[in-house]
């Protein structure tokens, strides 16, 4: 055996203390039942102790990426209900306004379509319907809005722009 692959043999070695003498015995039957030098035994046994565990951290990942899914799909449709019952509450607040032509001095506005009017910028009905939070696919609620723009413009207080509503009162 030449000098280099001495060293090259060294430099793989590792020196292992056992806790007991006890421990090593019992090692080393487990190693001869595995008709195994010790050293290649216990080599054997972490390698596969290791992919066990690599095995379970990727079945662990693919269960928590299926969780994540499921958990998103869950929360999308929790989103789109919280916005049919914000809705709901809207139209049921303002079922004055679902007539097409109210009386004046009956019902009130929406204080939160006042408030967002009142913010100095120009809203287009889209986006007054985003900040109100309704769906913008339900027909009453939008004529319920539609309802209080047009009396906030008979009353003057509102002008409609080509790029939205301004608040001018």
């Amino acid at each position: 055996m030449s000098l280099s692959d001495l060293e090259e043999r060294r430099s793989r070695q590792f020196i292992m203390y056992f806790p007991s003498v006890k421990d090593r015995e019992r090692w080393r039957r487990l190693a001869r039942k595995a008709r195994m030098p010790l050293s290649r035994w216990i080599f054997e046994t972490v390698e596969n102790h290791l992919a066990e565990d690599s095995q379970a951290g990727f079945a662990q990942k693919s269960n928590l990426i299926a969780e994540n899914r499921r958990l998103q799909r869950e929360l999308e449709k929790s989103e789109a209900r919280i916005r049919e019952l914000e809705t709901e509450i809207f139209k049921l607040k303002n079922l004055y306004f679902s007539r097409p032509v109210a009386s004046l001095g009956v019902g009130s506005f929406d204080p939160a379509l006042l408030d967002i009017l009142k913010s100095g910028n120009t809203w287009s009905s889209r986006d007054i319907l985003t900040a109100l939070g309704i769906d913008q696919s339900d027909v009453d609620a939008i004529d319920i809005v539609t309802n209080q723009l047009y009396l906030l413009l008979d009353l003057g207080l509102v002008q409609e722009t080509p790029s939205g509503w301004r608040w001018v009162g």
